[in-house]
């Protein structure tokens, strides 16, 4: 009967140590699996629901993955390839981490246009719709372009006549709007097709700046 008890003990204790460690185990993942957040993004994003998606995200990516270890067993960063459900689990985990860096990119590059270029939330949607950087900056200063003609003079007459230079007209650079830079602005009006006025109007700076 004793040597029964022992034989009992003998093999109950591995099962039960083998039990232990299982339940170890699973609280107990490889890794933390968190997602690290980058403090250099931009939080004051013109679009905060991007923001709020990128704080999700990284939640998300931790409590998905340690839920999978947890529950299935699963370690998403190296799945059973035999194992639908692994896979699967992998696959959206993926997923999950190349949108939240995705979003992380968009965030920083916000961040960094702000910071470096002194440009606001709407400067930012129009570099992200694929305005030049030129064209955000001239249409910051808009109201002081329109309407200048000959006669003028000053820091936006010379930004002009350097914009007018860089389109392959020849003039001074020296901030007058003379003779000479009233032909280089008439002739860019008729190549665009707009009446040659020689003033610089709305439709002329869309087309200079763009």
């Amino acid at each position: 009967m004793k040597k029964l008890f022992i034989g009992i003990i003998i093999i109950a204790l591995p099962v039960m140590a083998y039990f232990q460690y299982q339940n170890w185990k699973r609280f107990h993942p490889p890794v933390s699996y968190e997602y690290t957040l980058n403090p250099g993004v931009d939080t004051d994003y013109y679009n905060p629901e991007i923001v709020k998606e990128y704080y999700e995200n990284a939640v998300e990516i931790g409590a998905f993955a340690r839920s999978q270890w947890s529950n299935n067993d699963i370690d998403v960063r190296y799945p059973d390839a035999s194992s639908t459900e692994a896979v699967n689990a992998a696959t959206y985990y993926n997923h999950l981490i190349a949108r939240t860096k995705m979003i992380e990119w968009k965030l920083l590059q916000s961040s960094t246009y702000k910071k470096d270029m002194q440009i606001s939330n709407e400067d930012v949607q129009l570099l992200e719709a694929g305005q030049s950087m030129s064209m955000v900056k001239a249409i910051k200063d808009k109201a002081s372009y329109i309407g200048l003609t000959i006669g003028a003079s000053g820091t936006f007459v010379w930004k002009l006549q350097k914009k007018l230079l860089e389109k392959g007209f020849t003039h001074p650079v020296d901030g007058v709007f003379g003779a000479e830079t009233l032909t280089s602005l008439t002739s860019f009006q008729q190549g665009q097709d707009i009446f040659p006025s020689g003033l610089l109007d709305e439709d002329t700076f869309e087309r200079l700046f763009q």
